[in-house]
């Protein structure tokens, strides 16, 4: 904002110039604006709501004169019940894009469940399946079948852990406890 709107006391409340031409305390260049625009005296009114800036309310006259003290009050009454309905504007909207970003995150978190449940499945459905196999009594594995089931069992079990591990390690980073430990690195292991 400009500085000569800080030096006339705008930020305190109404300002009232009573004839522009001759007030110092005007830049040359609003003078002459003010000129152009036939205006010789300006009341000056903040808007302000809880601290917050949000604009000024100017009224210009073509004569030099001053505003009423009862009309300047009536005027920043109106003021600032306008300064506070903008603040609870800007409020109402920041709850609503607040509460949109809520919505949306909880949706990211129920696909997210919906997904790890699935990975999580995938492993423990073919562990059980292969482990019921082995156990069925009514039928008899030769070794070399029961190897392979073991294996395929114990290689599941280790997507079961990596799946786990990996979500200890988001739980850690979103709580900002996880530790990056910082390794030189060939980009073509990286890559391949």
């Amino acid at each position: 904002e400009p500085e000569w709107l800080k030096r006339i006391g705008v930020h305190e409340g109404p300002v009232l110039i009573s004839d522009t031409q001759a007030d110092d305390t005007l830049p040359a260049g609003i003078r002459r604006f003010l000129e152009d625009y036939k205006t010789r005296s300006l009341a000056l009114l903040p808007l302000i709501a809880a601290g917050e800036w949000y604009g000024l309310l100017t009224f210009h006259f073509r004569r030099p004169e001053m505003m009423k003290a009862q009309a300047i009050r009536h005027i920043q009454g109106l003021v600032d019940q306008a300064s506070v309905a903008i603040h609870n504007i800007r409020l109402l909207e920041a709850e609503a894009r607040a509460r949109k970003d809520a919505e949306r995150a909880n949706e990211l978190r129920l696909r997210f469940l919906a997904m790890i449940s699935h990975e999580l499945r995938t492993p423990l459905t073919s562990i059980k399946g292969f482990a019921n196999t082995l156990l069925a009594e009514d039928v008899t594995w030769d070794a070399e079948t029961q190897l392979d089931f073991i294996r395929i069992i114990d290689n599941e079990a280790n997507k079961l852990t990596e799946l786990i591990d990996q979500l200890l390690d988001l739980s850690r980073l979103e709580a900002g406890l996880l530790r990056v430990k910082l390794e030189p690195t060939k980009v073509l292991q990286i890559v391949l």
